[in-house]
């Protein structure tokens, strides 16, 4: 696969709409270094004549290439929502971590109770138990690690929404 770095911005407008422009997505051939990932960053910047100073923040993956990159700049980080969502389901997979967590998740009762009966029965096979006082069933809503998951929607928690709207404002003109 073939490395390229994507660059969007992401605004609110005049409206107070939260709009997202992709600017660019290069081929990114060289080392993935901090070094080269704050130069890259520095280089579209400049090219889209956009001010530095200007720059609230950047939304980035875990990489400690990429996390080092903003640190070196002195830049705002926050992490990709959408990944950190994949690395929490993932990370309840068999086989990397072993199981350490399961959601199961069905649009009716009577689904969610055969799913919930498959996964016992897979646990049961595999010689697995599970830990009565870490059990929840039938939620409506559930906070895991950090990400509101409802019957309709996936999203923030309160918390993590109040703590970006009520974020120190830039001091930087």
């Amino acid at each position: 696969m073939d490395p390229f770095l994507s660059r969007t911005l992401h605004y609110i407008d005049g409206d107070w709409k939260l709009r997202q422009r992709c600017l660019e997505m290069p081929y990114f051939p060289a080392d993935h270094t901090a070094d080269m990932i704050v130069q890259g960053l520095k280089d579209m910047l400049s090219e889209w004549d956009l001010a530095e100073e200007k720059l609230s923040a950047i939304t980035t993956d875990n990489g400690a290439n990429v996390v080092k990159a903003a640190a070196l700049n002195g830049w705002i980080r926050q992490q990709c929502f959408g990944h950190r969502l994949h690395l929490a389901i993932d990370s309840t997979r068999d086989g990397r971590d072993g199981i350490t967590s399961r959601i199961v998740h069905a649009p009716d009762h009577k689904t969610h109770n055969q799913r919930l009966h498959a996964v016992m029965k897979r646990l049961r096979e595999c010689g697995l138990m599970l830990n009565p006082a870490k059990c929840q069933f039938c939620m409506d809503r559930l906070n895991f690690m950090g990400i509101l998951l409802t019957q309709k929607e996936i999203g923030p928690t309160e918390e993590r929404v109040r703590a970006v709207v009520e974020a120190r404002e830039p001091q930087s003109a």
